[in-house]
């Protein structure tokens, strides 16, 4: 099992990290389970949207520097969120690498955040 794994075969060395909108206790509980896999999950912390500095780090980590006025854009519709600051800037290093010119990029991105939207 993973907390045998985690516990007798790596010495301590193995951490798990579960990204859920709800806490492992919550989960088992919903779900009716009450595994000892919930009970390797000891430390529990919400993640929110990075702070506007960080969120500029991550966008000016791309391997190919984006247009200024593209990175304002990803940083205004993203909110700071990771996960939206990574999709939109994977459709935007996409139609930079396919030397596209449209705005095309910015449709897609929007449709696949569209999901997470809840979060802004």
């Amino acid at each position: 099992s993973l907390r045998s794994l985690a516990t007798n075969y790596t010495e301590g060395n193995l951490g798990f990290v579960l990204a859920t909108p709800e806490s492992p206790i919550e989960l088992a509980h919903h779900t009716g389970h009450s595994s000892p896999f919930f009970n390797i999950f000891g430390y529990t912390t919400t993640l929110g949207p990075l702070k506007e500095p960080e969120a500029r780090e991550l966008i000016a980590s791309s391997p190919i520097s984006f247009p200024v006025e593209d990175r304002e854009w990803i940083l205004n519709q993203s909110g700071g969120w990771p996960l939206l600051l990574q999709i939109l800037c994977r459709e935007r290093l996409f139609t930079i690498e396919d030397n596209e010119t449209d705005d095309q990029w910015r449709e897609e991105g929007l449709r696949q955040i569209k999901p997470f939207r809840y979060l802004l």
